[in-house]
């Protein structure tokens, strides 16, 4: 993607936003906002008036129910809350099948599993997990439901658990159920499994119980520093559990899932060396060995997890991870454009995963000498630079 392709972004970015969660985007009118997605801790099925939508205010309080809707025969639901654009606050009570003991489970109304989003109009997709739950529960512990605390608490979760815990939809922890689903959707339907497991009895308390454990780890650790070796000690029983459905076996288990805990770096990149709008850049940046990022099956990288910052906050931005192979290290691929231009400085934030052990060296060097940043009409910008830096 060189000059001509971000001139044609450019275009684009005048009726595009960049959306917080899954899906979702769209500028322009009063457009209507459907939320929808997938309830599970195993699937939360057939529920009645048990997913509720609420809006959040900009200082995080829990405000109007904006819609109240079901889930249906595989935890799906769909919520219409007309023309509302802004943080969004999804709760869902209702009862599933315990992976780790074949029995019912209820959930709360009055204790849901909780998801929330930034910013949301269109279309937009989200999960209602116990790993949302766990992200909700760390932007409180923020200090509240902001759009900063929001986005932070689904990055950092995301990054934790290598997969996009809004944007990903968990399937049935059945063997024909996964044989059709993605990657992602595989781990995250594990990694629910694997809850129930660490959760040792049939009871949605206890399942908070886990969450609450990792709450407390991610704010004393800034990562899963404990309760990593606990998940990955309840993937394996699970896979050997009578109650395994899935055909997953030890042997079997996604890499991802069984480097849970891995440390979160969040990489900035800013633009420096020019004073003239910004209307594009593409940038390629080579990541230190040990760093990975939470990727689609195609190596599409989305919010959370990708966050556009600063000035440029509005812009259309996409990212393609590609993954370290024969000596060549791990690739992040960025591309941005604003049809109306952004001052200069940082412009995009990404969460990635580091590994236990792992002392990565960010560097400018990481950079790669071929980077591209545009001003109007596409005329390159020659004096500008992408910086990077990272934190923590």
């Amino acid at each position: 993607m060189r000059l001509k392709t971000l001139i044609g972004m450019m275009i684009v970015a005048m009726t595009m936003t960049l959306s917080g969660c899954g899906g979702g985007g769209g500028g322009g009118g009063a457009a209507t906002t459907t939320v929808s997605g997938v309830a599970s801790k195993g699937l939360i099925k057939n529920g009645v008036n048990n997913v509720k939508v609420f809006a959040l205010g900009s200082n995080g309080a829990k405000g109007t129910l904006l819609a109240t809707t079901s889930t249906g025969a595989s935890g799906e639901y769909s919520a219409n809350v007309g023309t509302y654009a802004g943080l969004v606050l999804v709760e869902v009570s209702g009862t599933y099948t315990d992976e780790a003991t074949g029995q019912p489970v209820t959930i709360a109304a009055d204790k849901p599993l909780r998801a929330a989003c930034s910013n949301e109009t269109g279309n937009v997709t989200v999960a209602v997990t116990p790993l949302t739950e766990l992200a909700v529960q760390n932007a409180e512990a923020a200090g509240a439901l902001t759009l900063v605390n929001i986005t932070a608490a689904n990055a950092a979760v995301s990054t934790l658990f290598n997969l996009d815990v809004i944007a990903t939809m968990p399937v049935a922890p059945e063997a024909t159920a996964l044989s059709g689903a993605t990657k992602a959707q595989k781990e995250y339907t594990l990694a629910l499994a694997a809850i129930s497991q660490m959760a040792g009895t049939n009871s949605a308390a206890a399942v908070f119980s886990v969450i609450d454990g990792m709450k407390t780890d991610i704010q004393a650790n800034s990562t899963l520093t404990t309760t990593a070796a606990q998940f990955v000690q309840a993937l394996n029983d699970f896979a050997a559990n009578g109650n395994n459905n899935t055909g997953v076996t030890s042997s079997t288990l996604p890499a991802e899932l069984i480097n849970v805990g891995s440390k979160t770096a969040v990489v900035t990149l800013s633009i420096s060396g020019v004073s003239a709008a910004v209307y594009g850049v593409d940038v390629t940046v080579d990541l230190p060995s040990g760093v990975t990022v939470a990727a689609g099956t195609n190596g599409s990288v989305a919010a959370p997890i990708l966050s556009v910052t600063g000035a440029a906050e509005g812009s259309y931005a996409s990212a393609q991870y590609i993954p370290a192979s024969g000596g060549v290290p791990a690739k992040l691929h960025i591309a941005v454009a604003n049809g109306n231009g952004f001052t200069p400085g940082a412009f995009v934030t990404i969460a990635c995963s580091v590994a236990q052990g792992v002392t990565p060296n960010f560097s400018n060097a990481l950079v790669e000498p071929a980077a591209e940043v545009v001003g109007a009409l596409g005329v390159p910008l020659s004096t500008a630079a992408v910086t990077l830096s990272a934190a923590p």
